[in-house]
């Protein structure tokens, strides 16, 4: 399944009900509505968290806990089923960022960062005792706590390459 842009301007703060077409990683997922974006999928960043990432970058190795992150997710939602998305905005890849429930309000960034399975993001500070207590107890990822890194410098220290089924325009405009 591959993913368009989201036309439109991201409307701030609505909730809509969305069907994951594809679950991508623990951070992005491939959505669609036929009400929604003129029935066009497109691709929803997690808001709130940041996961490991599940794709080998060009040395070959995964992420510490990105298997078990994704895992986690899936044992929450899966391809084929409905989520309830609030719009925040766009980032640089021009992806829709979203903070994301499923159908019950189980908040998933706070189930997965209370878990251990993802990192809250500096923008999130609703989950900071949520993180605390995950890294107390030893839960998930924190189980190595010297093993556990931000994203985006595994990122950096070798190239992720693009995933083929996401259409992502890097905005330049910032």
């Amino acid at each position: 399944v591959k993913s368009g842009a989201y036309k439109a301007t991201v409307p701030r703060g609505k909730t809509e009900t969305l069907k994951i077409l594809h679950i991508i990683d623990t951070d992005t997922l491939i959505v669609s509505n036929p009400k929604v974006n003129g029935g066009t999928p497109f691709t929803i960043r997690t808001a709130g968290y940041d996961a490991p990432e599940a794709r080998k970058n060009n040395k070959g190795q995964n992420q510490y806990w990105a298997p078990e992150s994704l895992a986690a997710l899936k044992k929450m939602v899966s391809e084929g089923s409905n989520i309830k998305v609030t719009y925040n905005n766009k980032d640089v890849y021009n992806r829709v960022v979203g903070f994301v429930e499923t159908m019950d309000g189980t908040d998933i960034a706070k189930e997965l960062i209370s878990k251990g399975h993802v990192l809250r993001t500096a923008d999130n500070t609703k989950d900071i005792m949520a993180q605390n207590k995950a890294k107390e107890k030893k839960l998930g990822m924190w189980a190595n706590p010297d093993k556990v890194q931000v994203p985006s410098s595994f990122r950096a220290e070798g190239e992720i390459p693009e995933d083929p089924r996401i259409k992502s325009t890097k905005n330049t405009k910032g």
